[in-house]
């Protein structure tokens, strides 16, 4: 029996590989803190074959018992869905001689001041990095010719949290600021690194390549347009089909990103910004798979099982990533603007053939604060289409037609809206 361990089996992405496997009927195993073992819904416990409790704060502990559970259950194949876990999971393929990233370069594709150091050196043209020490050199830095707008971010947050687009000194300082205040990961009680950087602030429409990667050869499966506000991603649409030469140059420069990052077997999410001028530039990469449900998306539109392609890799299978349908997907992200007791979600689409999912991650009753990143979104709802321009006005008129309903203080049961919340 094949056997496979989740360095952490919660949340959507994880969930699914945690499926997939199960369908294979493969042993599913996970590690992950006890207080979060006990938030697993009942249908995930079902899945797993048996689960380690260790603390990922301790990094090297942590190590030496995944690396022992995995020898004592013939583990086959080591994997993650969490950004913060990547660096641990290249580290345990490592020791078990599984198939993964390059331990030397893991911490990389982990720390942006890392990253960025990396991507200069290997000649990967991404936006030039500043790590100011203190809030005056970050106020000096706007001051210089070139030096606003700029993008001030934590280290090592994930998922947006602590990005701030900067069009003045005042803005920068206190980007500055709130990225050294975010040096601690909440889900496990990681420590990160306290420093921010500053990078100028690149014009250009966004996008992300999902790909995966095995033995060292890289398949692009798909690029996706992303929209954002302020920095904060508000939706994915995919496949964005663009001019061949476009497409060349963005493909071109993410292998470039990924061999500099030591990417070598995993899925990987690689954001890019081409500038007005045709110019790609890398913003950052994810060792793992895209959040956002980019995973679903990609099932939606093309017909590709991307869960059970993350695991053959791990497993050092071959991988089927040929498009079985060719359609388009996009999601959309319900955020609030501003804090209150949540009191409901008026005019949610609902469920039907060309709105697969729909998904709530606020309940009524519960206290909300502006979007500020991933973490804080209320949720999201995936749309498919036959064409890309159709498709992302008919998502966007869908969110435009939603309606957060917040107050101080509300005691309004939940609606009868057939949604399930998660």
């Amino acid at each position: 029996m094949t056997r496979i361990l989740l360095l952490e089996a919660a949340g959507p992405e994880s969930g699914a590989l945690a499926r997939t496997a199960a369908r294979q009927n493969f042993a599913v195993y996970a590690a992950t803190h006890p207080a979060r073992y006990s938030d697993y819904p009942p249908w995930l416990r079902e899945i797993l074959t048996d689960w380690l409790a260790t603390d990922f704060t301790t990094p090297d502990r942590a190590l030496a018992e995944i690396t022992a559970f995995a020898r004592s259950n013939r583990i086959d194949a080591v994997l993650t869905a969490s950004e913060y876990l990547t660096p641990l999971a290249a580290r345990a393929c490592a020791a078990l001689g599984l198939p993964g990233n390059d331990l030397g370069a893991a911490e990389a594709a982990r720390n942006k001041v890392t990253m960025a150091a990396r991507f200069d050196r290997c000649g990967v043209d991404a936006p030039p990095t500043s790590v100011p020490h203190s809030a005056d050199a970050a106020a000096a830095l706007t001051r210089r010719p070139g030096g606003l707008p700029c993008v001030v971010k934590p280290a090592e947050q994930a998922g947006s949290h602590g990005v701030t687009i900067a069009h003045d000194t005042d803005q920068a300082v206190e980007g500055y600021r709130r990225a050294r205040r975010l040096a601690y990961e909440s889900t496990y009680g990681l420590s990160l690194d306290t420093r921010a950087l500053v990078q100028p602030l690149v014009a250009g429409t966004e996008y992300s390549v999902e790909s995966i990667t095995a033995q060292g050869r890289s398949h692009h499966v798909c690029i996706t347009r992303k929209h954002t506000v302020a920095g904060i991603e508000t939706g994915h649409d995919l496949p964005e089909l663009l001019p061949p030469h476009t497409r060349r140059r963005i493909l071109a420069e993410t292998d470039k990103a990924l061999a500099a990052l030591g990417v070598c077997n995993s899925a990987s999410h690689t954001e890019v910004i081409v500038e007005p001028s045709g110019r790609c530039r890398i913003i950052e990469v994810g060792a793992r798979t895209g959040a956002g449900r980019i995973g679903f998306l990609i099932g939606y539109a093309l017909g590709i099982d991307w869960w059970q392609a993350c695991i053959d890799t791990s497993l050092a299978c071959p991988v089927e990533l040929s498009a079985t349908r060719s359609r388009h997907a996009a999601i959309r992200f319900l955020t609030s603007s501003r804090h209150g007791t949540l009191q409901g979600l008026d005019h949610l689409p609902t469920t039907e053939p060309d709105v697969p999912e729909i998904h709530l991650r606020a309940a009524v009753g519960e206290r909300m604060e502006p979007t500020s990143g991933n973490s804080t979104r209320l949720g999201s709802f995936i749309t498919v289409g036959s064409t890309s321009e159709a498709l992302s006005r008919r998502a966007d008129e869908l969110l435009g037609t939603i309606r957060v309903r917040l107050a101080s203080n509300a005691a309004t049961p939940p609606p009868e809206t057939g949604v399930q919340y998660t």
